[in-house]
């Protein structure tokens, strides 16, 4: 571990607060009471230039200008969170491409959260995600993989997730030494609180009266004392009105500056994505569908074919609507 013992001790500050961004934002997507909690820093399984992780484990890696982060998770836990965000009840053993996938999608917008969240209380910070789209890695069996490129000395951070509903798993995160060093050099004298739980409030006694109409409308838990009578539905009711920018995405494509240089009007580019494949939905910079391209009068459309979970919640906040 590259880290001396005053840089893990401020660290250790900062993933207090990223926990509880990343805890709201579970709970806003797995749709019940979510927490999560940061034991230690352990022992990285990424050393020298190989990682092994367990046969029955998906890694997923992102790529931030400050190095990887990457989270190690076992195939069951995967299997669950993609069941929770699909709706799907069934009983199923192996992990499929489809389920990693979400996990990635869930993945990357906790991270997204948190780095949020960071920036809007220390706007000198430079640190981003390189891409929207996580690496995906999956191990059929014991073996070695290539480290994510980057990676000078991983170090090992040890969660567990609650759900309101009893289910525990325990996930790791590894993260480049020099992304730790670079946060703690940036936000160790930073006063950070998490912003998911710091919602503005006149005296409080708003917000009580707020949480106490609606408990008593829809016969639900104020959330705020300690049940475990969780409503998602509610939490959501207030976005009805909020306009959000939606994003397709037709694909991506990387090229040398002295290629971009080159181009002129009438110059083609290809795209990483066959055109017989469906086309993604992003809002806020998260998948929430994919479709097929169609034309609707003059204008380009999508045809909604997938959903990926992220817009269950809130359709079901447009019965919250009250009536006329």
């Amino acid at each position: 571990m590259a880290i001396g013992p005053e840089q893990e001790q401020e660290f250790n500050k900062i993933v207090e607060v990223a926990v509880k961004e990343a805890s709201s934002f579970l709970t806003s997507n797995l749709g019940q009471s979510s927490e999560v909690e940061f034991s230690r820093l352990i022992d990285s399984v990424m050393t020298s230039d190989k990682v092994a992780i367990k046969a029955d484990s998906g890694l997923v890696s992102l790529a931030s200008n400050h190095g990887p982060i990457s989270l190690i998770i076992a195939n069951i836990h995967a299997i669950n969170i993609a069941k929770l965000i699909q709706g799907d009840e069934t009983e199923k053993e192996e992990l499929t491409e489809e389920d990693l996938a979400i996990v990635s999608d869930l993945f990357n917008g906790a991270i997204d959260t948190i780095l949020s969240s960071f920036k809007a209380q220390h706007e000198a910070l430079e640190l981003a995600l390189e891409g929207a789209s996580p690496k995906i890695l999956k191990l059929e069996d014991d073996a070695s993989l290539e480290l994510p490129a980057g990676v000078d000395d991983s170090v090992g951070m040890g969660l567990k997730i609650k759900l309101e509903s009893g289910l525990e798993m325990g996930i790791q995160i590894e993260l480049n030494s020099a992304l730790i060093e670079y946060l703690v050099g940036e936000l160790g004298g930073v006063e950070l609180t998490s912003q998911a739980a710091a919602a503005p409030s006149s005296d409080g006694s708003d917000e009580e009266e707020i949480q106490d109409t609606l408990a008593n409308e829809e016969g639900g838990a104020n959330i705020n004392d300690g049940s475990t009578d969780f409503n998602p539905r509610r939490n959501l009711g207030f976005m009805r009105g909020v306009n959000m920018e939606l994003v397709l995405e037709l694909g991506r494509s990387e090229m040398p500056m002295s290629d971009i240089l080159t181009l002129t009007r009438g110059s083609a580019i290809e795209l990483d994505r066959p055109c017989d494949k469906p086309v993604d939905l992003y809002v806020h910079n998260q998948l929430v569908a994919r479709g097929e391209v169609v034309a609707i009068d003059d204008n380009f459309g999508l045809k909604i074919t997938e959903l990926t979970g992220n817009l269950d919640l809130v359709s079901a906040a447009s019965s919250l609507r009250p009536e006329q």
